[in-house]
């Protein structure tokens, strides 16, 4: 994904294992990623559960910002 598409929206998926491996201690017993996509450096997730969202600021992205979102 270059820097152009990723400024207008275009996000690229990634991979369910690499996400699962990254978010396990956030995932909650039975949570199951089903979809994940970045765009630039902000990551959307969909689990069986809810939707992860991690807003990476700064320039060096130490600083991240978890949201989640229910289904119910």
């Amino acid at each position: 994904m270059g820097i152009l598409s990723g400024i207008l929206g275009r996000g690229s998926e990634e991979s369910v294992e690499k996400l699962t491996a990254e978010l396990q201690p956030i995932l909650i017993q039975g949570e199951v990623i089903e979809r994940g996509f970045v765009i630039i450096r902000d990551k959307f997730i969909f689990t069986s559960h809810r939707i992860i969202t991690i807003d990476v600021q700064g320039l060096t992205g130490a600083k991240k910002e978890f949201r989640t979102i229910t289904y119910k």
